[in-house]
Formats: C-alpha cells, structure tokens, sequence
C-alpha cells in the first residue's frame, strides 16, 4: 500500500531579498494552491558618461581633467 500526506496548517517561509528590490511593488497571489510571489527589481541610477573640457584658465593652474573622462563619481 501506498499512502502520500501532506501537511496542512499554518506555513512559514523567510528568506532574504538582495538590496536591488523594490519593496513597495511586491506581489503574492495564490491559485490552485499555488503561490506565486513578484519580486520587481528596483530601477538602479543610470550611469551617464561627463566629458570634461579644458579651458584656457585650467591650462595654467595644473594638470587635472586632461583625460577628459570622470570616473562616475
């Protein structure tokens, strides 16, 4: 004989969510017993590309910003 149970009752489940989620559009829907959770990432700052030009003043005071790339900060 052959015999399958499952549990029932109360059911938890913790997990952590790495930094890059956005909290507030967390979804969890459940159908035909089964549970289907929307974790949405979070928009993440777009990276831009400064060029930096030099101009006649910067010339004689050193020699910072002769790249002309910024280092994203």
């Amino acid at each position: 004989m052959r015999r399958s149970t499952r549990r029932t009752g109360a059911f938890e489940f913790r997990l952590r969510l790495p930094g890059d989620v956005d909290a507030e559009k967390v979804t969890a829907e459940m159908s035909a017993g089964v549970l289907t959770v929307t974790v949405p990432k979070a928009e993440v700052a777009k990276l831009c590309h400064i060029q930096i030009t030099e101009s006649s003043e910067s010339s004689e005071s050193g020699e910072s910003g002769e790249s002309g790339e910024s280092g994203g900060r």
